[in-house]
């Protein structure tokens, strides 16, 4: 059971060739307990463009309390504590700028739906949650 989202309205996006990052949180429960918990993420819906980014895979958050690095050389998840049933993740928000988009990291304005599920060691979904957010 997703049990609270915690993740901005609106995004603004960094000024030139700057990377910016907002923490989403998943408060999530299992009747199992927390280690039944396979994963808990989001996937990012493009509502002008009617399309999904990150070519539709989820965007997983973690529990994990910063202790893994998901990208070099120190890129965390944010997580502010290990196995406490808050799912995070630092979301990356690039600006326009030749730097950026010479590396491909281009971030889009425009109305999201971020839709988040959960998922259980059995493969069971949780009921998915919608926050939408506006990126300007």
């Amino acid at each position: 059971i997703i049990l609270s989202i915690s993740a901005p309205d609106t995004i603004f996006l960094p000024d030139s060739g700057g990377v910016r990052s907002h923490l989403v949180t998943a408060s999530v429960h299992d009747a199992n307990g927390l280690d039944d918990i396979r994963r808990v993420g989001f996937v990012s819906y493009h509502v002008e463009g009617d399309s999904f980014l990150n070519e539709g895979n989820i965007i997983n958050l973690y529990d994990d309390g910063s202790a893994v690095i998901i990208w070099q050389p120190n890129f965390t998840s944010g997580d502010a504590t290990a196995n406490d049933g808050v799912f995070s993740f630092r979301v990356p928000v690039f600006g326009t700028g030749q730097e950026n988009e010479d590396l491909g990291l281009i971030t889009k304005a425009g109305t999201f739906d971020w839709i988040f599920e959960a998922m259980d060691m059995a493969n069971t979904y949780s009921d998915t949650v919608i926050h939408r957010i506006i990126v300007q």
